[in-house]
């Protein structure tokens, strides 16, 4: 008679022992194999946090590696700059974010410049920000996503984005602009561009 053994949601029933069930001892071969594989196996990265201030922003960026998460605490921070020159990778992006969804608004003379490759920054607020430079600043970098964000009531001589030449393959998805009394969005090009060059679909 077959009993059965719970572990949670999932039910498991014992079965008839099957000859095709047995596994064969392991050699000294497939465990040098394992044990290999076990090393080569990808790290998921570190998370760092929560980031109360710009200092020491600023330190753990320069440590980060990709797969990492930077935390920053809740709360408003002023003032805070950072060249975001560090690197990941497709599969493990650094990752910016708040310590909880909308629990950071940055405001006051921040000023963001991505110069690195697979960075995602997401779910802060940007508020009451002197746009003197560009709030993010998108210089040479790549692979990189601004997503989820707030931008309001800021204004100045630049933009909330600036996209300089050299960026390429860089994702803005998800974000809000309220009442921005400058460009949200601006992309400098120093160089003259031809219609074919930008295939239009119609």
């Amino acid at each position: 008679m077959n009993s059965k053994f719970w572990y949670g949601p999932i039910s498991f029933s014992s079965l008839q022992p099957s000859p095709f069930t047995r596994l064969p001892p392991s050699s000294p071969r497939s465990s040098i194999l394992l044990w290999f594989a076990l090393l080569a196996a990808p790290l998921s990265g570190e998370t760092f946090g929560p980031i109360e201030s710009e200092d020491e922003f600023n330190r753990i960026l320069k440590k980060a590696e990709a797969g990492d998460t930077l935390l920053v605490a809740d709360g408003r921070h002023e003032d805070w700059s950072a060249e975001l020159s560090i690197v990941g990778t497709a599969e493990h992006p650094i990752v910016i974010r708040p310590e909880s969804r909308g629990g950071v608004t940055f405001t006051g003379n921040v000023h963001f410049e991505f110069m690195g490759a697979f960075i995602t920054l997401t779910g802060f607020v940007f508020e009451e920000c002197a746009l003197s430079r560009d709030l993010l600043e998108l210089n040479g970098s790549n692979h990189c996503r601004i997503e989820s964000n707030l931008f309001k009531d800021s204004g100045g001589d630049r933009a909330i984005i600036g996209i300089k030449a050299g960026s390429k393959s860089n994702t803005i998805t998800g974000c809000r602009f309220v009442n921005i009394a400058a460009r949200s969005i601006n992309l400098n090009i120093t160089r003259k561009f031809t219609l074919a060059e930008f295939p239009l679909a119609m």
